[in-house]
């Protein structure tokens, strides 16, 4: 179970997520996983777009399947460039046709409803993250349906995404912010997240792309950022309560006028 945020900014494309894996059957789980990787391609031969043959993937869903998913994409990634904003799109698409392949194998013969029923079973998508021509592009993609969508401005996986959409959509117009704002922002919501979601939790990981580099942030750095987020978050709640109460009284005073035994408010 997972929480991965992918938010495009003005200057990079940034990812976040949490480090808990739990099995299949939700018995064990371990909360140093690292659900963030990166791919290679071929570099182009254009060389106005040096640097991006590297892209960012996040995966969510089943640990052992998104893990097979992301080696297959890999060694295809090799062989190919980036040669549209599609291509990381159509490289893990080609990916996960071959991993269904792999499934499916030793099961055969099976009808067509018996595999589709198989491939429903399954909780598995990745998060792609790449620049094209100096353009962020930000994708998804699920296990079952197999086709890449391209996201705008930001994207949110796994059991925590509700939630984080929700905390995410607070902040206007993510395209505008820089990466350090963005950063800080995608460990806000993975922490918020976290507090609310008993299926993500352990550290927060944290990356960004910004041609030519690809940049994983240490842990140190994230746990500093967490810790004054804390101690932020704990004034304006404090602040915010008292707020509400102040606001909510007068609107409970008139309440009170309405309730059984009292007389009704003109």
């Amino acid at each position: 179970m997972t929480i991965i945020v992918g938010i495009e900014c003005s200057d990079s494309i940034v990812l976040a997520s949490d480090s808990q894996t739990t099995d299949a059957v939700g018995t064990s789980k371990r909360c140093d996983s690292f659900k963030i990787a990166s791919a290679n391609f071929k570099q182009s031969i254009n060389s106005d777009r040096f640097g991006e043959q590297t892209i960012l993937i996040a995966q969510s869903g089943d640990a052992v399947l998104t893990s097979r998913w992301i080696e297959l994409l890999t060694e295809i990634a090799k062989e190919r460039t980036i040669d549209d904003r599609r291509s990381p799109a159509q490289c893990a698409e080609d990916a996960l046709r071959k991993l269904k392949e792999d499934i499916i194998q030793p099961l055969l013969p099976a009808s067509a409803e018996e595999r589709k029923k198989i491939f429903d079973s399954y909780s598995a998508s990745l998060m792609l993250a790449f620049f094209f021509d100096g353009q962020s592009n930000l994708f998804t993609i699920d296990f079952s349906l197999g086709i890449a969508n391209r996201r705008h401005k930001y994207a949110l996986m796994g059991c925590g995404s509700t939630v984080g959409e929700f905390i995410l959509s607070q902040f206007d117009n993510t395209s505008r912010m820089q990466t350090a704002m963005a950063l800080t922002v995608a460990v806000y919501v993975v922490e918020e997240v976290k507090k609310v979601d008993a299926f993500c939790g352990g550290t927060t990981r944290l990356a960004y792309i910004a041609p030519p580099v690809v940049t994983v942030i240490g842990e140190i750095p994230v746990q500093e950022i967490v810790a004054e987020l804390t101690k932020v978050r704990k004034g304006i709640q404090n602040d915010l309560s008292q707020k509400m109460l102040n606001t909510i009284f007068p609107i409970s005073e008139k309440w009170r006028g309405l309730l059984p035994g009292n007389p009704l408010l003109p």
